[in-house]
């Protein structure tokens, strides 16, 4: 396990279940936009679909009332199917999108067995996106042996490690879940 994973499940642990779930969301949210670019720039995709789902989860959570397991598998089934395969596109952009659906997924799976290691997925996600944006900016190569250093300490990275951690403190403040009291 890597290091940032270890700190995110220590962190995750001062949260309900609830709030875990709406860490899920927010996050999935913050990787939408990714999605709809790719949408957009391949022709290929319905984010309109995705946003759905997040909606739908953000609405059950809203309502304390989770979804069923069976509404669970039809709504990652409706995910998977307009998840991009990365061995389809020749862009980079397909791994944004990817990580966008499989962000929503992992908050999916949380919902049906609480398995604090999909929620810490999630946050590997949001990681990943940046790594690959850093990778692209910098025009890195993948045999450079410095890479993940570099990546490391990066701003970006430094900033996207910080935000993740943020997000998971201020929810833990709530008392109630309103999106409206969280910060973007």
């Amino acid at each position: 396990m890597d290091k940032y994973r270890e700190e995110i499940m220590v962190e995750l642990k001062q949260l309900t279940k609830e709030k875990k779930v709406l860490f899920g969301i927010i996050t999935s949210l913050q990787l939408f936009s990714n999605y709809r670019y790719f949408e957009e720039k391949e022709n290929w995709g319905d984010s309109r679909v995705l946003e759905l789902v997040i909606e739908d989860t953000y609405q059950s959570l809203h309502s304390l009332s989770f979804l069923n397991k069976q509404d669970i598998y039809q709504q990652i089934e409706r995910v998977d199917s307009i998840t991009p395969d990365t061995e389809d596109f020749s862009t980079n952009l397909v791994s944004f999108a990817l990580d966008a659906c499989t962000s929503v997924i992992s908050t999916l799976l949380f919902i049906l067995d609480n398995n604090d290691e999909h929620i810490a997925d999630v946050a590997i996600y949001a990681r990943d996106t940046v790594d690959m944006y850093i990778q692209e900016k910098d025009d890195l190569s993948l045999i450079d042996k410095d890479i993940e250093e570099y990546i490391e300490n990066s701003q970006f990275m430094k900033i996207e490690k910080a935000k993740r951690k943020q997000l998971i403190r201020e929810i833990s403040l709530l008392n109630n879940l309103d999106f409206g009291n969280i910060q973007r």
